[in-house]
Parts: C-alpha cells; sequence; structure tokens
C-alpha cells in the first residue's frame, strides 16, 4: 500500500500536495470561502433572472440581450476606472464595501420584484449590482499575488475555480428549480446573505504586508502604486507581448460567452423545450468541467503550458459550439457542455496567472480593469449581434457562424504565442 501511494505521487508530481497546502494560508482560505459562498448566490439570482424573462418577456433572444446591456455597461464604463482605485486605496477595503453594497441592493431587488413586478426595476438594480462586481472582481485578481507568493499563483488560481465552479454547480443546478418553484424575491434576499457571508470572510483577513513592507517584498517584484494614473504606463503594460495574447483571448472569450448566452439558452430553453430547469442543467455540467479543468491545471498544469492551452482550447471550443446545432440528445449536449467547461476554466486560468505573473503591483489592477472592459465589450457586441442573427437567420446557423470564428481565434493564438520570445 505504501509503496502504492509512493509511486502514485512520483506519478502525478507534488502537484496534488502543493495545491491543497495553500489551504494552510489563512488569508487565501479565507477570501476563496467568501468567493465560493457567493458564487453560489450568484448563481442563484442569474437563475432566477432567466426566469423572469421568461415569465415576463417570453420567446425574444433579444430580451436576454438587453439584460446583457445591463450588467455589461458598467464594466465597460468602470472596469478600468475600478482597477485604478485598486492601485491606489487599500484593496481589502474596496472588496468589503464591493461586498456590503450588493447586499444591500439584492435586498432592494427582492423588494422591487414584490411590490411592482416588472423588469425595468431589475434592470437598473441590475446594472447598480454590477457596478460594485466590477469593482470586485478587479479588487480580487490584483489582490491575490499579495498574500500568494509567485511560483503558486497558477495553484491558487485553480484552487479558487475549483472551490467557486463547485458552488456554480450547486448554485446552478438547483437554481433552475428553484426558480421554477420559488419567488423571485426569496432568491434575490438569499443572493444578498451570501454576499454578507463574503464580507465577513473578507473582514477576517489581516494582512500580510504594510505599505513598507509589500514595496520591500521582492519575491513578489512589487512596487509603490503611483500617485496618478498613468495613461502611458498602462500602454507599455499593455504593449507586453504575453499580455496581448492574452488580451486576444480574452475578447474570443467574451464571444464564447455571447454565443452561450444568447443563443444556446434559448435553443435549451424554448426551441428543445427543456426550460429554465434545463438550462440549470446544462449550467451545471458547464460548471462540472470546470471543476474538473480546475482540478487538471492544479494538479498537472505547468507554467510552459500556458499558451499552448489557450490556442488549443479555444480551437476545440469552437468547434464545439459548431457541432452543437447537430445535436438533439440532451445528454449529448451535457456531455459537450462538461467538455466546454473544463477547457473554459483552463483558459480562465491562464489569463489571470499571466496577468498577475507578468504585470507589476503598481498597474496589475488597471490590467485587470482592462480586461474586463475588453471581454465586456466583446459580450455586448456579439451578444446584440448573435441575438439580431439568431432572430433572422436562425439560431442554429448563428452557432455554427460563431464557432467557426472562435476556432479561427484559437489558431491565430498559437501562431502569436510561438512568436514570442521565451526569455519574456
Amino acid at each position: 500500500m505504501f509503496y502504492s501511494v509512493l509511486t502514485l505521487q512520483r506519478i502525478i508530481g507534488k502537484r496534488w500536495i502543493d495545491m491543497w497546502n495553500l489551504l494552510k494560508n489563512r488569508n487565501l482560505t479565507l477570501i476563496a470561502v467568501g468567493n465560493t459562498i457567493s458564487q453560489f448566490g450568484d448563481r442563484l439570482t442569474h437563475m432566477a433572472l432567466i426566469g423572469l424573462i421568461a415569465a415576463f418577456q417570453p420567446g425574444s433572444s433579444m430580451a436576454f440581450s438587453k439584460m446583457a446591456i445591463f450588467f455589461s455597461l458598467p464594466v465597460i464604463l468602470l472596469a478600468l476606472p475600478g482597477g485604478i482605485l485598486a492601485d491606489r486605496f487599500p484593496r481589502k477595503r474596496i472588496l468589503l464595501i464591493a461586498d456590503f453594497s450588493r447586499a444591500v441592493l439584492l435586498g432592494g431587488m427582492a423588494y422591487s420584484v414584490y411590490h411592482w413586478q416588472s423588469m425595468n426595476v431589475a434592470y437598473a438594480i441590475v446594472f447598480l449590482v454590477f457596478v460594485f462586481t466590477i469593482f470586485f472582481n478587479v479588487t480580487r485578481g490584483s489582490f491575490i499575488p499579495e498574500i500568494v507568493p509567485k511560483q503558486d499563483l497558477l495553484h491558487a488560481n485553480s484552487l479558487m475555480t475549483f472551490l467557486a465552479r463547485i458552488a456554480t454547480v450547486l448554485g446552478t443546478v438547483l437554481g433552475g428549480f428553484i426558480a421554477d418553484h420559488i419567488p423571485f424575491e426569496v432568491i434575490f434576499v438569499g443572493d444578498g446573505l451570501t454576499y454578507l457571508v463574503s464580507f465577513l470572510c473578507i473582514l477576517a483577513i489581516r494582512p500580510l504586508y504594510t505599505s513598507r513592507s509589500l514595496a520591500a517584498r521582492a519575491d513578489a517584484e512589487v512596487q509603490m502604486p503611483p500617485r496618478r494614473f498613468s495613461p502611458r504606463a498602462l500602454w507599455n503594460a499593455l504593449k507586453h507581448p504575453v499580455v496581448r495574447v492574452v488580451m486576444l483571448s480574452v475578447a474570443l472569450f467574451g464571444l464564447l460567452s455571447a454565443a452561450s448566452y444568447s443563443l444556446m439558452i434559448p435553443l435549451v430553453q424554448q426551441l428543445r423545450g427543456w426550460g429554465t430547469s434545463g438550462v440549470g442543467i446544462m449550467g451545471g455540467m458547464i460548471a462540472v468541467g470546470m471543476i474538473l479543468g480546475a482540478w487538471i491545471m492544479g494538479h498537472f498544469g505547468r507554467d510552459t503550458w500556458m499558451g499552448p492551452v489557450l490556442a488549443i482550447s479555444f480551437l476545440l471550443l469552437g468547434s464545439l459550439t459548431a457541432l452543437v446545432p447537430r445535436v438533439v440528445v440532451f445528454w449529448g449536449i451535457g456531455v459537450g457542455a462538461i467538455v466546454a467547461g473544463a477547457l473554459s476554466s483552463a483558459i480562465l486560468i491562464v489569463q489571470d496567472t499571466l496577468f498577475q505573473k507578468k504585470v507589476e503591483n503598481a498597474l496589475r489592477g488597471q490590467v485587470f480593469g482592462s480586461r474586463e472592459v475588453v471581454v465586456s465589450i466583446s459580450f455586448l457586441v456579439n451578444t446584440v449581434g448573435l441575438g439580431w442573427l439568431g432572430d433572422h437567420i436562425g439560431m442554429w446557423r448563428a452557432l455554427v457562424l460563431s464557432g467557426v470564428a472562435i476556432s479561427v481565434g484559437g489558431v491565430a493564438i498559437g501562431w502569436l504565442w510561438r512568436k514570442i520570445p521565451s526569455s519574456t
């Protein structure tokens, strides 16, 4: 038995042990737990919003596009300012304000749905929720390197994704059924409570580094943040060859998300007749795949594999998207959803890790903010475009076109990555 364990450790390497050893980092554990719980609430709310659209505006692809506008605009308008704030002010304080504000707003969402039964008020509150969500996401991405050594970033991001996607599975699968049977306002109140739990977890984090010690921390290659926003410094950071390739992958991910949101959801929910519960099951399968992808990256991932992972993942995701219209069996689409989730998880982990490794601390928040702007613009433009195409040429043909574009983008990423000098 002992020999077998040693053999298994030699096969999988020390990655298995390293990933879970990161839980000894109290601060990382707290932010991971808070993020996992709030992700569960997010999925419940997302499924409730899908149910609201089906109840108030059934049969329309543009209804999903309209909702996408309200949760994309805050990202486009405020992601970069949020990154500037994350580089100039204590990041823990920003995370706390964002969580508390979202908890209050979700309570307002419950009140509005109960009293007015209108999508218009829901659109406005969704906009405000995503204002604080973007501040939280940008700050969290730039905060992780302050509490995790540089050599552990890939595994820390994998661990965060692994735990968050477990919550996504539970929230999405349960959310589909809950949205069909429980009043929407109750779901929104529950989501607000998850943000309060996240608030308490972050509040319990004890900073490991003061401003002075952070400046001297050589292993993280950090610098004191600039006193004012410098467009030239940000532009120079974005011109880094690795960062440029990652930004291309970010834009492609926006296209992939748009195809899933504006075409796949109504295809499963309405054309196939599987309802909101069917959407929940499919979302849960995607999340299962994301858990699998995070586990693989956390245990077997290597820094030298990150570029090829991006290229191959997009190539395969494009092929899956183009093949979906030919699949009519529920579980056939489900298997594709699991594979797509695993590939998507690997893409997101690689994106975060490359940004954290290649961008200095003083500009990290701004680059993460720029990432959110790019993915949101791509998502918004492609959602509206694909929603229009879905209504005019059919959802199946629109899915094929988007799949071809994603695959071509994967080939382009592979070609550009090969041109990057190994020293960078």
